[in-house]
């Protein structure tokens, strides 16, 4: 069902943009930790305005890690995921909007076969994306400042911060395939930045209600104040996962079969 030279043409066409932006995330992620020995000495001088921001979101890190998840990694999983739901929405519909449709669909490759192959290079990409940049430069960094860090928490927090920028692809890609017309993919920003101030609302609030509103957001599941703040620590919303998984599974199964009976306009 994967048709090589349509993988390696799709592949190629946006690798530029997956490394470029790799290396700017990854950059970011990089100078945030280089800079932790500076900003570990301002938390003693902050304003009592400040610290009661920290507070509501675990307090002042304790160690290298914990600075990792409350000034590096929020703002990255917001730009990440904003960034492979606009990927895996213009993989699916960048041929509508260049006009190359009639061109593609015409050759003797199904659409079911483009659909499965192009979903298969934005999966891979956002392994490359996640794996190879974040991890590597923020990894790198670490060590380079603080050698003998347990990176457990590290790890796993990756592990399902990957996870949720799969799901985010998926949705855009899905979104693709499910609109009649070609739109520009800035419409995909409309998807992980709501979500992500839902999370931010239930996280600098008492109320028991917007509280909970974070298990309405698939960010809940991969929250790296949570995961890699040892006294916040909590049990991952399972529900939640399974949730959104299920529900990017249940889009793409919908996205291909509209897909297959799409049809294209000039």
């Amino acid at each position: 069902m994967i048709n090589g030279h349509v993988w390696k043409m799709e592949f190629r066409r946006s690798l530029k943009s997956v490394v470029i932006w790799g290396l700017v995330f990854g950059g970011y992620l990089l100078l945030t930790v280089v800079l932790y020995p500076l900003v570990k000495d301002m938390y003693a001088s902050m304003p009592e305005e400040m610290l009661k921001y920290m507070e509501m979101i675990g307090g002042i890190p304790e160690n290298i890690i914990e600075y990792y998840a409350a000034e590096g990694s929020m703002l990255m999983q917001l730009g990440g995921a904003i960034f492979v739901t606009v990927t895996g929405y213009s993989l699916l519909g960048h041929d509508e909007r260049e006009k190359t449709v009639d061109a593609v669909y015409s050759l003797p490759v199904s659409r079911s076969t483009h659909f499965i192959t192009r979903l298969s290079v934005l999966w891979t990409e956002i392994i490359i994306f996640s794996a190879v940049f974040l991890v590597f430069f923020s990894f790198a960094g670490i060590v380079a400042i603080e050698r003998g860090t347990n990176f457990t928490t590290f790890f796993r927090f990756h592990l399902l911060n990957t996870v949720l920028f799969l799901v985010f692809g998926s949705i855009g890609f899905s979104l693709a395939a499910l609109l009649k017309r070609a739109v520009k993919p800035g419409l995909a920003v409309f998807v992980p930045l709501p979500l992500y101030i839902i999370l931010l609302v239930s996280q600098l609030t008492d109320n028991k209600f917007l509280k909970n509103l974070k298990y309405i957001t698939p960010y809940s599941f991969a929250d790296p104040i949570t995961i890699m703040k040892p006294a916040l620590a909590e049990k991952i919303p399972v529900w939640t996962l399974i949730g959104f998984l299920f529900l990017a599974a249940a889009l793409v199964a919908i996205g291909h079969r509209a897909f297959r009976k799409k049809e294209f306009f000039q």
